[in-house]
């Protein structure tokens, strides 16, 4: 997150965040790479005409072939999130060849086909992870404020699956144990 905020402060869109293009190093300190579709915005969104990325993390409006901005990157990394928690694929129908990428295409756009949640995970991070595929890009969060809720909020990151409904929703930390 904290990579994505400096990039899109400096107006670039990466266009092709997964985790194949996040490497850690020895520190297991994240480095995002592969900028080969970045484009640094300078006013507004864009359209391409070809859409770019990999088709689990791409956007509906890049799917779609409208115009777009920053948060196209929100929504990828909405979907990092989702695995990284989860540990789950997060489509395993389109993994296993059951679906077809053009199958798969039109219900990320015209069904709003997300991941499924099949482990319990506190209620903030789930929310943090639906607002960032949110259809309508608007409703996605920037990476500052992605940033600001997983940095800032204190406490030792270790077990992020809580059952109880009654956790805070600004409640970002991950339990100690």
């Amino acid at each position: 997150a904290r990579g994505m905020m400096f990039l899109h402060q400096h107006r670039v869109i990466h266009r092709d965040l997964k985790p194949g293009n996040i490497l850690l190093d020895e520190k297991f300190q994240p480095h995002i790479t592969d900028f080969g579709f970045a484009k640094i915005l300078n006013f507004g969104s864009f359209t391409h005409s070809l859409s770019c990325g990999t088709s689990y993390y791409m956007a509906p409006e890049i799917i779609s072939g409208n115009s777009y901005d920053m948060k196209a990157d929100v929504y990828s990394f909405g979907i990092i999130m989702y695995e990284v928690i989860t540990e789950a694929i997060p489509f395993p129908l389109l993994e296993s060849k059951k679906m077809t990428l053009d199958t798969f295409n039109d219900k990320v756009t015209k069904e709003d086909y997300r991941p499924t949640f099949t482990v319990p995970i506190k209620k903030s991070f789930r929310t943090l992870i639906e607002r960032c595929w949110s259809k309508d890009p608007k409703d996605r969060p920037t990476f500052e404020e992605i940033f600001n809720k997983l940095a800032f909020n204190g406490g030792l990151m270790t077990d992020i699956f809580d059952e109880n409904e009654g956790a805070s929703e600004n409640d970002y930390c991950l339990d100690d144990g």
